[in-house]
C-alpha cells in the first residue's frame, strides 16, 4: 500500500511484481526459475510465515508460550528451509565460481578489464595500432554522449584509447579524428585527414596529413 503512495501505480501492479520478480542480488543468491509462474522465494516466505502464524496462533490458543523445541515439525520445517537455501547458494557460488574462471582464466589484466567492453577495447586497440604514440584526437560519434548507455561507452574507449587523448575539452590541436559509432562515419572526415581502413561500417580512424591545419 505505501510503496503505491510512493510511486503512484496500482497495488496489483506491486503485488504481481512481488509475485513474479523476485531478483537475485548478487552471487550470494540461487538464480531462481519461476514454479508455475511463481518466483521460488516466495514459497519459502510463505513456509515461514505460515510456520510463525501456526506458531503463535498456537500461543494464543493455549494460553502460553511455545518454544521450538515444542514444536518440534515447525522447527523441522525451519531448519530444512535453511539448509535448502544454503545448500543453492552454495551450488550457485560453484557455478559462478567455474563461469568466472572460464571468462577470465589464462587472461591478462588489460583482457579482464575489458570484458565488460569487448568492443570499445577492440577499437582503442585498433585505433593504438594504427596511429601508436601521444595523439590528441577529436571524437566523431551520432549517439548522444549525454544518455547513460553512451556514456559508458565513451568513458571506456577514451580510457582505453590513451595515450591517445579524446577529451572533450581539450583545446590542444588534433592530429587525428576517432569516429566511432557513427551512422555515416564518411560524412564527418574533415579536410586534410585520411581515413585509414575502417574497424568496421560504423568507425574507424583518421590522421591528419602532413602540413594540414589542425582544429
Amino acid at each position: 500500500f505505501l510503496l503505491s503512495i510512493i510511486h503512484k501505480t496500482s497495488i496489483l501492479l506491486i503485488l504481481t511484481d512481488f509475485i513474479t520478480s523476485f531478483y537475485p542480488f548478487g552471487k550470494n543468491q540461487f538464480l531462481p526459475t519461476p514454479i508455475k509462474g511463481v518466483a521460488p522465494y516466495l514459497y519459502i516466505y510463505l513456509i515461514f510465515a505460515i510456520s510463525l502464524f501456526i506458531r503463535y496462533a498456537l500461543n494464543i490458543y493455549f494460553h502460553k508460550t511455545f518454544s521450538l523445541k515444542n514444536t518440534p515439525l515447525i522447527s523441522s520445517t525451519l531448519m530444512a528451509i535453511f539448509i535448502f537455501t544454503i545448500s543453492l547458494q552454495t551450488i550457485h557460488h560453484i557455478l559462478f565460481f567455474k563461469l568466472k574462471y572460464e571468462q577470465f582464466g589464462n587472461k591478462s589484466i588489460k583482457e579482464k578489464i575489458a570484458n565488460n567492453f569487448e568492443k570499445s577495447y577492440a577499437f582503442a586497440q585498433y585505433c593504438k595500432n594504427n596511429f601508436p604514440g601521444k595523439h590528441w584526437g577529436k571524437l566523431e560519434t551520432s549517439k548522444d554522449l549525454s544518455t547513460a548507455k553512451y556514456m559508458l561507452t565513451y568513458g571506456a574507449v577514451r580510457y582505453y584509447l590513451y595515450p591517445i587523448d579524446i577529451y572533450v575539452n581539450r583545446t590542444h590541436p588534433k592530429d587525428c579524428q576517432i569516429i566511432f559509432l557513427h551512422d555515416n562515419p564518411l560524412s564527418v572526415i574533415a579536410k586534410g585527414f585520411t581515413p585509414l581502413p575502417p574497424f568496421d561500417k560504423y568507425s574507424l580512424i583518421t590522421i591528419k596529413t602532413n602540413n594540414s591545419k589542425t582544429y
